[in-house]
């Protein structure tokens, strides 16, 4: 849904709730974007989303809930399709949760192929807009590596290392919201300015 926002800037609300539905056999609301690139390539992906201050977390559970997530897909120059891909959790996800005594919104870096690793968290805030950007080295080997920033455009807050990728055709990008499927709010997520461009940044 396209809206109008106090400050006049157009974004896109991505809403989820119990009567929606799952989508693809998950309880999810995302848009998805399949930006070209080959093993090694540098790829800056950037945009600005705002949870609103009413956001419901799952809070104490904090069972999963990610906000954006790059998967891998058939390599369809190879005449891979879909039927018989294997299904594999996102090799980079971001990911958010409560703290329990702060009542903060926090965000985690989920990094990974045979092994998933969590970096952070980070804390949010509601009703603010974030600037988020996630610069990726993408490979199937140990010179992968991802390095996160949040609103601070100058100095990385989280970073890792090691092999990203499932295989070696280029991942896509899923932002929006996908979360456990037991997870019955009402929540939204606003999204606007994402770019996505290949970078020669480390």
């Amino acid at each position: 849904i396209h809206i109008n926002d106090e400050d006049g800037e157009q974004s896109l609300e991505l809403l989820l709730s119990a009567e929606h539905g799952p989508k693809n056999r998950g309880n999810r609301a995302e848009l998805s974007v399949d930006f070209p690139f080959t093993q090694d390539d540098t790829i800056r992906y950037e945009w600005r989303f705002m949870l609103p201050v009413e956001f419901s977390s799952d809070a104490p559970r904090n069972r999963w809930w990610l906000v954006a997530q790059w998967h891998d897909q058939p390599n369809r120059d190879q005449g891979e399709t879909w039927d018989g891909h294997p299904e594999r959790s996102p090799s980079i996800a971001l990911s958010i949760g409560e703290d329990n005594e702060t009542k903060e919104l926090m965000m985690a870096l989920n990094y990974g192929v045979a092994t998933v690793r969590n970096f952070g968290p980070v804390p949010l805030k509601r009703g603010v807009w974030h600037n988020v950007a996630v610069v990726v080295t993408w490979s199937t080997t140990d010179s992968g590596r991802v390095a996160m920033y949040l609103d601070d455009m100058d100095k990385a807050l989280l970073t890792a290392d090691g092999a990203n990728m499932h295989n070696s055709f280029q991942h896509y990008l899923k932002l929006g919201m996908y979360r456990h499927p037991e997870i019955k709010s009402r929540n939204s997520i606003h999204i606007r300015e994402l770019s996505i461009a290949k970078t020669e940044e480390p």
